[in-house]
Formats: C-alpha cells, structure tokens, sequence
C-alpha cells in the first residue's frame, strides 16, 4: 500500500493513566469497584460513615441477575434513491428553471398576496431550484425533496408543493423529449415486438392442438340442436341442394336486393 498516514500524537502521562484506567474498568471481571477505587483513590479519602443498604446492587460482575442485558434493535430507515436517469438536454434545463420561476411567483400570488415578507425566493431558493434542474429528469416523485434534494417547503400546503414541483417539471422535460430516448424506445418497441412474434410462432401449433378439444366440443354442440318436432337443425346443411333449389334461391336474393342498387330502378 502507498500512501501517507497521518501519526497519532503521543499521548500526555494524564491521559496514558486515565486510558489505562478506563480500559480496566471495562475489561476486568472482577467487581468493577476496584479499578474506581483505585482511580480516584478513595482508599486515602474520609469515609462519611453511610451504611450500604440492604439489597443494594453492586456491579454486573458482582450480581449479573440483577443488571440485565439489553437487546438493542437497529432500524435502517427507508431512505428514497431515486432510480438512475440520464442528464437533462440543455432544452429541458431551460425549460425547467423558466417553469419553476414561474410557479414560485404565482405561489407568492395565490398563497401569500399583499405582503412583502415571505416572498419567491423564500418557497424556493435559487440553490434548491438548480439541485432540481440538475437532476430534472429523476424528479418524479416528491420524496426526493426529503434527501437527495432536501427541501423544507416540499412538505408545504399538506404536500402540495412538493407535488406541484414534480408536476412542474415533468411537463416541461416532457415538452422537450431527448432524441436518444426516443431512438431507445423505439428499439425497444421494436425488440418486444420481434419477442412476441417469435413466441406466436413457436407456440401456434401447440396452441392449435389445445384448443382443438374446444372446437370439437363446439361442433358436437351445434349438431345435437333440434327443432320442436325433434328433427336436427344441421340437417339441411348435411345434403348440398339440387340445382333447381339453388337457382330458385339465387332468383329470389336477386329480386330482393335488385332495388337496392343504384341505376337499376
């Protein structure tokens, strides 16, 4: 390894005695009164005649029952990461910084009108408006003004602000979109497309015998009706008709259907 170590500073002789002292107290596992004592030397002080009460607790050497152990739970809060997006395009910077100036003077307008106390810059400073602009294309969630870009006012109005905030922006990202996102999604368009086409395919024959079951029962169905007097209704469509009925059949849509069409009345 190279590189340079800072060197610890010696230590005073107070400070070697209190360090030793500390380090006893906290590994010895015999009663912890007597590194006390002998620290602070309490064997040469005037002892004030006070007798120790009866069932008074000594150390967790001495009566470890009586000092239990406690169980320490470490929470990890969620903290909100935003998922990773590419930097906004110059448009969309432009866009974004004139969209956000505008909302905060018409916060002053329609929240706080006929004073002069709080004002625009006071909703949203200058330094929160350009963490917001350098990140405009991951600002879609207003949990992102609780630390990645820490803003106090995000939680104004109940939360309004901090959602009006991410509206504000995706509408103007949205109004400029980057032509590298575009190309991307049409690949991707293009690759889901191309996966489902496959998959038809493979699967076409194997979905054909699945529902072939299906269709038999449908026919089946259809060729059990029966009329009222009990005769099947797929028999007429069992026997092709003679020529003579098939001309008669023709004659007769022709008559019907003649005057329907233009030119021939």
């Amino acid at each position: 390894m190279t590189g340079k170590f800072k060197k610890r500073k010696a230590l005073s002789a107070i400070q070697k005695h209190d360090s030793a002292a500390l380090s006893w107290f906290i590994a010895t596992n015999e009663c912890r009164r007597t590194p006390w004592d002998v620290f602070f030397e309490n064997k040469d002080k005037c002892v004030l005649g006070i007798d120790v009460a009866d069932g008074a607790r000594c150390c967790d050497n001495c009566q470890p029952a009586q000092f239990p152990v406690p169980n320490v739970i470490f929470e990890i809060p969620n903290v909100y990461k935003p998922k990773r997006a590419p930097k906004p395009t110059d448009a969309q910077k432009m866009a974004v910084t004139a969209a956000l100036k505008a909302w905060r003077m018409g916060i002053i307008r329609r929240d706080y009108p006929g004073q002069r106390t709080i004002t625009a810059r006071s909703i949203l400073d200058d330094d929160v408006l350009g963490a917001i602009v350098s990140r405009a294309r991951s600002v879609i969630e207003p949990r992102i003004f609780e630390t990645v870009i820490p803003w106090y006012w995000a939680a104004g109005r109940e939360g309004e602000y901090g959602c009006e905030v991410v509206n504000v922006v995706k509408q103007a990202v949205a109004q400029f979109p980057d032509p590298e996102d575009i190309v991307r999604e049409e690949q991707r368009q293009e690759r889901a497309y191309r996966k489902l086409r496959s998959m038809v395919v493979k699967d076409r024959k194997s979905t054909h015998k699945r529902l072939q079951p299906l269709f038999l029962e449908c026919i089946a169905a259809i060729e059990a009706l029966e009329d009222k007097d009990g005769n099947r209704v797929c028999g007429l469509f069992m026997r092709r008709p003679s020529s003579r009925v098939r001309l008669d059949l023709q004659g007769q849509l022709m008559a019907d259907v003649q005057p329907e069409i233009p030119g021939l009345l």
